[in-house]
């Protein structure tokens, strides 16, 4: 009579930790698709609410006339003060702006040589996207 070979049967300890992780599996990817979802669906009330709250009346934003009404009638700063901050702000984002990409391309700059080094090793047949080092699309594809 031949023997039948033994399969190695997962011991119960393995069974209950293969349930449990694949009920947090669950949980995890109900969770995913919920939050996003729960969010659009905020902004859309939240938006729902503003436009019928200011729905039929007659709204103006006029920065001077608010101005006035806080100080009691005298505007506590005159309008070109306004219009400094409001250039300085605008200067100051557009600044930051391109403070933040430089420091993007010098980021992916430094890791360029790493990135290809591992495309490289995991996937030798692997097409490169010949982006320049500092990411950007070459000059011939523009």
């Amino acid at each position: 009579m031949a023997r039948r070979a033994r399969r190695n049967r997962p011991s119960k300890e393995e069974i209950r930790a293969g349930v449990e992780m694949h009920r947090w599996d669950g949980i995890v990817r109900i969770w995913q698709t919920v939050v996003p979802w729960a969010g659009w669906v905020l902004i859309s009330l939240f938006a729902w609410l503003s436009i019928r709250e200011l729905a039929g009346h007659v709204t103006i934003a006029n920065i001077k006339i608010l101005a006035q009404a806080m100080s009691g009638g005298e505007s506590p700063c005159p309008a070109w003060y306004l219009v400094v901050a409001s250039v300085m702000l605008g200067l100051g984002g557009v600044w930051f702006g391109r403070r933040e990409r430089r420091l993007r391309k010098d980021t992916i700059e430094r890791l360029h040589p790493y990135q290809r080094l591992w495309e490289e090793r995991s996937d030798p047949d692997r097409s490169s996207s010949n982006l320049t080092p500092r990411g950007d699309t070459r000059p011939e594809d523009r």
